[in-house]
Formats: C-alpha cells, structure tokens, sequence
C-alpha cells in the first residue's frame, strides 16, 4: 500500500492550512507545522493522519530535525513517534 506523506510548514492558517486540510481529506499523512500550537491542535483533532509540531522555522536545527527525522524515518502513531 503506498502511503502518501508531505510536511507543510505555516499549516496554521491561510493557503497552508487550506491544503493541509484538504491532503489530509484525500488521505495523506501530512506533517503540519507551525508556531500556534492550539491551530495544529485544532487541525489534528480532525483529522487522524495528521502530525501535529509546533516548529519557529527560524530555528534552523529544529526544523531540519523535525523533516528528516520525525517525518521521513519514523511513523506517528497512537500520539507517539515510532522507528520504521
């Protein structure tokens, strides 16, 4: 089975939010990022393939950890992330 993945960065509110909510209607497993915690709360209590990080994409570091870690190597799952 392929599983559709994306990460979309600012998923809190206007054009990012729009499509974050309309990948994660058509199945995908989207990562949503951004730096109001409560929307991507909001979002992920919508939608179960949703996975929720409150990120500052300034911060260089953590945004490269949280796509090349959490989203490319591991699996959200039961509000854990978990090794492939």
């Amino acid at each position: 089975m392929l599983v559709l993945k994306t990460i979309i960065i600012g998923a809190t509110s206007g054009i990012g939010k729009a499509v974050a909510v309309r990948l994660l209607k058509d199945g995908w497993s989207v990562g949503i990022a951004g730096r109001r915690l409560g929307a991507l709360v909001e979002i992920a209590s919508t939608c179960e393939n949703a996975i929720p990080q409150q990120i500052d994409i300034t911060d260089e570091d953590a945004t490269a950890e949280f796509v090349t870690f959490k989203i490319l190597s591991h699996d959200y799952e039961d509000g854990r992330w978990r090794v492939r």
